[in-house]
């Protein structure tokens, strides 16, 4: 184990809790070091010891507030993801509906497991069965494979070859953000 990975098996609040307790401890220590081998102006000491502890909990608040902004920033930068593929997945819906019969019903049969699989995905977050998640996850991967197969299989017959082009290269991009999210 490295160094840099050190304190990653350890949860936040037990990390919390872990720094709250030394915190403490280090301030008791010192304040027993002190006690022991000063004179007995109490006035000084008391001084001295709540000087310290407003550095100490300063730098703990400090140290709260990083924590709770990255917090924060994850939080939305998920929620921001989430609405993205949203948006991404109905485009792809959307532009499904310009494709001929038999690819048209696949591929709107495929998004829509897709996007049903995605909202169990996230109720399986929350209740952390993570092997439920990665067969869901190899599951997602395999339709992304199957609609990217559809997509190139789309062929542009005599018919309108202009208009089918343009919808077909539309539909391609579509699938190509929904597989990048």
């Amino acid at each position: 184990m490295s160094f840099d990975q050190f304190l990653d098996p350890i949860p936040l609040p037990g990390l919390f809790v872990l720094i709250i307790l030394l915190l403490v401890f280090c301030i008791e220590v010192g304040f027993r070091v002190g006690v022991a081998h000063s004179p007995k102006s109490v006035k000084a000491q008391t001084a001295q010891v709540r000087a310290i502890m407003v550095a100490t909990l300063g730098l703990l608040e400090f140290l709260l507030a990083f924590t709770f902004s990255t917090t924060q920033r994850h939080y939305e930068t998920r929620v921001d993801n989430m609405i993205e593929e949203a948006r991404i997945a109905g485009t792809a819906f959307r532009q499904a509906d310009y494709l001929e019969e038999p690819a048209k019903t696949r591929v709107k049969a495929i998004l829509y497991q897709y996007i049903s699989d995605r909202v169990e995905f996230h109720r399986l977050i929350k209740q952390d069965r993570k092997p439920e998640m990665l067969a869901l996850i190899r599951k997602a991967e395999d339709m992304q494979r199957e609609l990217w197969r559809l997509s190139l299989g789309i062929g542009v017959d005599g018919r309108n070859a202009v208009e089918l082009k343009a919808r077909k290269e539309s539909f391609v991009l579509a699938v190509t953000e929904l597989i990048g999210v």
